[in-house]
């Protein structure tokens, strides 16, 4: 680059001193410039910022599925959020970090389903009917919002880690900021989302609060068995029983979603 930057400003003096003669004067310049070597681009500003976007964005992707898989397990989240969230973050992955942290579609555009239960529960005794038929889609829904939001506040405690440590200078700062206001953007969607399924959908918002907390008992029960079994401290057959009886009060959780007149409703207006 810098070969034919030296070679093009030869060649511009070169053309602006052989231009005065008057023995030249027909000459069609033109054409003659045409023969000119081509201005080379300018360099890129901060190539190394460019650069590291990417790489810092995969780096966050990371940490994104490493909290999903832990909430998950926490039973903070069940497991068709937790599929959910894994294919949005594979689908970013799939662009090798040049995507920007806040092109979610799949999430949000699941999310803004439940805009034609906002329009139809405006209907006179439609509210109630709906609100009941379709609690177990705004379950989904909310805790598919609220593990966003917990993904997204992991991946600013990386940045504040990132930006602490001696691998980003002072420098690359600019890089953290603006990976900063991609995921702040989530954030504030979903939060915006969150507070409005809960103002127009109040009682199917209770009962979200309700299933994520009786979801989060069970798997805390489940992990104490299992860490007494690894203590010694219970049987395997014993646990066994127990394991079975915390499965039942799982499966109790979604038993009207399974129903004919469920799965019905929602393959009518979801799918």
């Amino acid at each position: 680059m810098k070969t034919k930057a030296i070679r093009y400003f030869q060649t511009d003096r070169t053309l602006t001193r052989i231009v005065s003669p008057p023995l030249l004067e027909g000459a069609n310049w033109h054409k003659v410039e045409s023969y000119m070597t081509a201005q080379p681009q300018e360099p890129a500003k901060n190539p190394q910022n460019k650069a590291m976007l990417p790489e810092i964005r995969l780096r966050v992707l990371d940490k994104e599925k490493a909290i999903c898989r832990e909430i998950y397990e926490e039973g903070v989240i069940s497991k068709p959020v937790f599929l959910r969230l894994m294919n949005s973050l594979d689908e970013l992955y799939d662009h090798d970090g040049n995507y920007p942290l806040n092109v979610r579609t799949s999430i949000f555009k699941f999310c803004q389903r439940t805009d034609l239960l906002n329009t139809l529960r405006n209907i006179p005794y439609l509210q109630n009917w709906m609100t009941f038929y379709f609690r177990e889609r705004i379950t989904v829904v909310y805790d598919l919002g609220r593990g966003f939001i917990i993904l997204q506040k992991g991946s600013l405690k990386l940045l504040e880690d990132l930006r602490a440590s001696e691998w980003v200078t002072g420098e690359q700062d600019s890089v953290l900021d603006t990976l900063r206001e991609e995921i702040n953007d989530n954030i504030n969607r979903m939060s915006a989302f969150i507070n409005n399924l809960a103002d127009n959908f109040p009682k199917a918002y209770g009962h979200a609060l309700t299933i994520k907390s009786i979801r989060m008992l069970l798997s805390n029960e489940r992990h104490t068995v299992k860490q007494l079994i690894s203590n010694g401290m219970l049987s395997e057959k014993d646990a066994e029983r127990i394991l079975d009886d915390i499965d039942e009060r799982t499966d109790e959780i979604n038993s009207f979603s399974h129903t004919f007149t469920a799965s019905f409703l929602r393959w009518l207006f979801f799918y």
